[in-house]
């Protein structure tokens, strides 16, 4: 029987490769056993001393860390107050959008919370609050009682 041999294929273009860090990817390539006729057989009947490289790393500009701002969020107050909004953000390579760890940590990192205001609020049609503790009651979910929501009535209003 004649002897098999490694044989190499083509390295994979580095610009569609997986990024492993700033400006550099893992190209890879195909290895294979085969006989001198072409027949591909087992990888133990090749010396596996002879192996060669199956991956290498490759100069890849599109390889860099940037930050990925999702959509910010509702504002969290209630009309007529303050609140805040949050988004997310993702570091992710520049090329592909994967997830890119920690190689954004360099670059500024974008807001991820801002304060806003509330929507206008509705007329009161003489509606006021009767009780010093209303905010309170409001927080405390309490606007559901009748009794608290006859007292605070202005600020139990837009609550469902």
């Amino acid at each position: 029987m004649p002897c098999p041999s490694w044989h190499v294929g083509e390295w994979r273009s580095c610009r569609r490769s997986r990024c492993v860090q700033w400006n550099y990817a893992m190209q890879r390539r195909k290895i294979s056993c085969r006989l001198p006729n072409g027949t591909t057989v087992h990888p133990r009947l090749c010396d596996r001393r002879q192996r060669p490289d199956g991956r290498q790393e490759c100069y890849n500009d599109r390889c860099r860390g940037m930050w990925r701002v999702e959509p910010w969020s509702k504002c969290s107050a209630r009309c007529g107050s303050a609140g805040y909004q949050t988004r997310i953000l993702r570091c992710v390579w520049s090329g592909t959008n994967k997830p890119a760890g920690n190689t954004c940590r360099d670059q500024p990192r974008p807001l991820v919370y801002k304060p806003c205001v509330g929507p206008t609020c509705p007329p009161w049609s003489g509606c006021r609050d009767r009780k010093n503790f209303c905010s309170r009651a409001r927080r405390l979910s309490l606007c559901s009682m009748q009794d608290i929501r006859s007292d605070c009535c202005r600020t139990c209003l837009d609550v469902g």
